[in-house]
């Protein structure tokens, strides 16, 4: 009787153990089985590869999340731009703004064209009060580490707040066309100094009339140009070709091009 039970027990698959007991293995036998070293192995192996793909598939992510931003803050202010020529019945911001003394004027003809949840004058903080970094490393005061592009955010003109949660700031040059000094700079941006550690200056050529600059995700981070800082440069005829953070590049080509630093750290040149 004993010997049938097995043998109907081992046309489903089960069997004697080891021990004289009996097992079933639903199509398995026990040798097949794996061990809790080979799972454990195996678990380890899936661990080890997420490390090394996690971070890269999350930085796509947020790189998607940072162009989203940047084509909508684009062209709600060329949107808004477009309106203002309507109204005033002239395409020319150099005609435009010329009877406005300064950024805090500018910002008021401005701010019709925008939804805005908080407004802050050129001399009031509490809009966007956070550092943000250039594009990559970059010394720009001849101490040899990379620095801030502004210490102060978007401090230093006028601001709004707007509904999407972006933060723009106005900044008025007092003509369009103009001469200015700027820094020289080597291939990675950084300040050329003399022998007598001054910083070396030379003549350009400026047509913008005024400057829109974005922080498309606010004052949450990483307040970077490049990733969440962009510059239009408005010239008498519109947006101009050159803008802060290579925002019509990202435009076109859907890419992102920063490199993330730690402020301090020495720069290379």
């Amino acid at each position: 009787m004993q010997n049938l039970i097995i043998a109907s027990n081992s046309k489903r698959g089960g069997g004697l153990d080891n021990a004289g007991g009996l097992f079933y293995a639903s199509g398995l036998s026990r040798k097949s089985a794996f061990t809790l070293a080979e799972v454990l192995i195996t678990l380890g192996i899936i661990g080890v590869v997420a490390a090394m793909t996690m971070p890269a598939i999350i930085g796509k992510y947020k790189d998607r999340e940072y162009i989203t931003r940047a084509k909508k803050s684009a062209s709600i202010i060329t949107n808004a731009l477009k309106m203002m020529q309507a109204d005033y019945g002239e395409t020319n911001f150099e005609y435009i703004t010329s009877g406005m003394a300064d950024a805090d004027e500018l910002a008021d003809t401005l701010a019709k064209y925008f939804k805005i949840m908080k407004r802050c004058s050129s001399t009031q903080k509490g809009c966007h009060d956070e550092p943000i970094k250039y594009s990559s490393p970059r010394d720009s005061d001849g101490s040899g580490t990379a620095g801030y592009y502004k210490e102060n955010g978007l401090y230093g003109g006028p601001q709004f707040v707007l509904a999407d949660g972006s933060i723009l700031q106005i900044f008025k040059y007092a003509t369009c066309k103009r001469k200015f000094m700027q820094n020289v700079t080597d291939e990675n941006g950084n300040v050329i100094v003399d022998a007598d550690g001054n910083i070396q200056k030379e003549e350009k050529n400026a047509t913008s009339c005024f400057d829109i600059t974005v922080d498309t995700n606010g004052i949450k981070p990483p307040n970077q140009v490049g990733r969440d800082i962009f510059g239009l440069f408005i010239g008498p005829n519109g947006a101009e070709k050159a803008s802060r953070g290579a925002l019509w590049n990202i435009m076109y080509s859907d890419q992102i091009n920063v490199v993330d630093y730690v402020p301090g750290s020495p720069v290379k040149r």
